[in-house]
């Protein structure tokens, strides 16, 4: 939903649409004559023929051009919520973390200056990049353990980090 274009298909998968989100031009994609699937998928090719309407969408659809303007099928997934209808805002991640024990973990969490809500769009993109590391050194300090966490995503160039040192039974410590 975050890409300009947007392919989806319903379950049937006879047909593929794809939309362009900035003009709202639509194009309609059918199963080419005589196809059958192979390793790179089912073939589907654009049609031309107006009076084809297809039912409403209910799976995001994930597509490989190819040069001769086909595509084929790679996967699909539902559709977040039915467009037609409205739809409630989840609430906002720290939200979603404040309802957790244990909440001296996010004592020192930075999500940003919109709160984390691109973290969300960046999975979805498949830019989120994650790193943690631990560290725990039982000879200079037995009973106390830390983590530092940073998330990044690579297109939108925000990043978010929390960190967080807590004491603890020395039989449980660790560097995880």
């Amino acid at each position: 939903p975050y890409d300009r274009v947007v392919w989806k298909t319903d379950e049937q998968r006879q047909w593929l649409l794809q939309t362009d989100q900035q003009t709202k031009q639509s194009n309609l994609f059918v199963l080419a004559a005589n196809t059958r699937p192979t390793k790179q998928g089912v073939k589907y090719i654009a049609s031309n023929d107006v009076t084809v309407s297809p039912a409403s969408p209910t799976l995001y659809a994930s597509v490989q051009s190819h040069p001769d303007e086909s595509v084929t099928l790679h996967s699909v997934a539902p559709l977040e919520y039915d467009e037609n209808e409205d739809f409630v805002v989840a609430p906002t991640l720290k939200e979603v973390i404040g309802k957790y024990p244990n909440q001296s973990l996010w004592d020192h969490l930075d999500l940003g200056d919109d709160g984390g809500n691109w973290i969300l769009d960046a999975i979805r993109m498949g830019t989120l990049v994650g790193v943690h590391d631990g560290s725990y050194k039982d000879k200079l300090c037995p009973r106390t353990c830390s983590a530092g966490i940073v998330l990044f995503c690579t297109e939108q160039r925000r990043i978010a980090t929390a960190a967080c040192a807590e004491r603890t039974d020395p039989r449980t410590a660790s560097s995880y």
